[in-house]
């Protein structure tokens, strides 16, 4: 099974390193990195702050959109163009297919991390301020954030068209992204009708928060000292989830 598994992966792998929208993907995020520097060269105020702020939003607004992408046409591509097929005739299970597209294209989302946080590590480093605390955290937390991402869209691949799965995995997105003004508004809410409805959201909804400490980093704040543990546990448990959920639909699906 193992060797399946790394078949299937090493094959996305080398699939998507040919990609044409995956250089151009990534040559844009250099490019948005390296803006921040500029931009940080011409402020007058905490040069250094902006640089890291710019930088992780665009690290992290990029590994999201190529998580997105490789999520969504991991298996519809495959589906589309008949190539699949070739592949499921052979003594494979499909969950040994799932978890083999999914580690594949989670190289792929971890070698773009890798670059673009080069890219950043270096500029910082050009700045001669050094490296802050919680650098590389602050890096393998958002990693992990578009690896959710991507297990998100994969699932939402396997039993809906392109459009619908885009448009789920968005807005799982965005509500991950606003686990605390859910909690927030769910606190202060007068309707007690719509109380459990927003509760079950937040709960429900994977909470992306715990990946999200890059203002904390940018403005030398104090985070818990088991934080990152924390968030890869959650980690472990919310990709099983999705992976598992979409593995058990794709069983299911009737391929034409």
């Amino acid at each position: 099974m193992t060797s399946r598994i790394g078949t299937i992966a090493l094959n996305v792998l080398k699939s998507y390193a040919r990609d044409k929208i995956f250089h151009v993907t990534l040559a844009i995020a250099v490019i948005l990195v390296g803006f921040a520097y500029l931009l940080s060269t011409l402020a007058s105020l905490q040069p250094y702050k902006l640089l890291l702020d710019f930088g992780f939003s665009a690290i992290s607004l990029s590994g999201i959109a190529v998580s997105i992408f490789l999520g969504i046409t991991a298996v519809t591509k495959e589906i589309q163009d008949k190539s699949i097929y070739t592949v499921l005739v052979k003594p494979i299970a499909r969950y040994e297919y799932m978890i083999g597209k999914f580690l594949g294209c989670s190289l792929v989302v971890i070698i773009v991390h890798t670059i673009i946080s080069s890219t950043l590590t270096l500029l910082v480093i050009a700045l001669s301020l050094g490296a802050p605390d919680g650098l590389l955290a602050c890096f393998y937390l958002m990693t992990l954030e578009s690896l959710i991402v991507l297990a998100i869209a994969m699932f939402a691949s396997v039993f809906s068209s392109i459009v619908l799965a885009t448009s789920f995995t968005i807005g799982v997105f965005l509500i991950g992204r606003s686990s605390y003004f859910l909690n927030t508004f769910y606190e202060r809410m007068q309707d007690s009708s719509l109380r459990p409805l927003m509760r079950f959201i937040y709960d429900v909804m994977p909470n992306l928060d715990r990946f999200n400490i890059r203002e904390i980093v940018a403005y030398a704040k104090d985070y818990p000292d088991n934080h990152v543990l924390i968030a890869s546990a959650y980690f472990l448990f919310t990709v099983g989830f999705f992976i598992s959920l979409g593995s058990f639909f794709f069983s299911k699906r009737d391929l034409p």
